[in-house]
């Protein structure tokens, strides 16, 4: 289930958060995002208990290991490769990030 770009997507500002956390690891996070979410940082550390930098606590509450912002680069490669030879266009980070977040959630949505 692909999330809708628009005012539902974000009921959940933890996917936007998430989002931003894989546009960095793509290197693909703008100058802008990055000064707000570290503005963002005491917040999120406040809410999740959490004494960190921002994109620490998102490893913490995904769950993700050290290593993966290693393994979504990785992916990000593959699936722009894949895009690109079998649909013939370009990914867009913006996108990938998308996709990415929408599968976490719809995982731990089946968990539940």
């Amino acid at each position: 289930m692909e999330r809708e770009i628009g005012e539902d997507r974000y009921s959940d500002p933890f996917v936007r958060i998430l989002e931003l956390y894989i546009l960095k690891a793509v290197g693909s996070l703008t100058k802008e995002d990055e000064q707000a979410m570290k503005q963002l940082t005491p917040e999120l550390q406040s809410i999740y208990g959490i004494n960190a930098g921002w994109q620490r606590i998102v490893e913490e509450v995904m769950e993700f290991p050290r290593e993966a912002p290693d393994e979504i680069r990785s992916l990000w490669l593959e699936r722009k490769k894949e895009v690109a030879e079998t649909e013939g266009r370009r990914l867009y980070p913006e996108e990938f990030a998308r996709e990415f977040a929408d599968q976490c959630f719809d995982g731990a949505e089946e968990e539940e």
